[in-house]
């Protein structure tokens, strides 16, 4: 199968927006207190995405088979602390595959042309923003050579 990646453009939303919001709806279940289910259908995607799709530092990329939409992955350039190596780095922050297209390379295919991005635009580290419950995420970025460094803690102030 042979997986084209181009970045995205506004009208490749429309297509992806079901497979999307389906992962954001998993965010309300897993955390009902900070992410409420009125908020995610509430969420304008097209805003939401506008940034990367205008490249402002960072952007978007889709995953293209068979002249079909199979992917998506955000990605968003963060500048890192002082005590690193490294001054600044690109978050993953969604990773969407459609359904009938996983475990069939999209998702790698997504993640090695971000890092050959990065290569070319100077930057050192990668780094993915997963939620704990997704498991086959964290089990994807382990494989490909990620490394959990610290986990962020959330508290609800009611």
């Amino acid at each position: 199968m042979e997986i084209d990646i181009r970045y995205l453009n506004e009208k490749d939303l429309d297509v992806l927006e079901d497979d999307i919001r389906e992962m954001w709806s998993k965010h309300h279940v897993n955390n009902k207190s900070l992410i409420s289910e009125d908020t995610l259908k509430n969420t304008d995607l097209h805003q939401y995405f506008k940034r990367s799709i205008k490249r402002q530092k960072g952007f978007s990329l889709i995953a293209m088979v068979d002249e079909q939409i199979a992917g998506i992955i955000r990605v968003a350039q963060e500048p890192l602390e002082d005590f690193f190596n490294y001054k600044k780095a690109y978050v993953v922050d969604d990773l969407v595959v459609k359904s009938k297209y996983r475990r069939q390379g999209v998702a790698t295919a997504l993640l090695d042309k971000v890092k050959e991005i990065a290569k070319e635009n100077g930057i050192g580290v990668l780094k993915a923003r997963i939620y704990t419950f997704n498991e086959p995420a964290q089990n994807f970025f382990e494989e490909k050579g990620f490394d959990q460094l610290y986990g962020e803690y959330f508290n609800t102030l009611d």
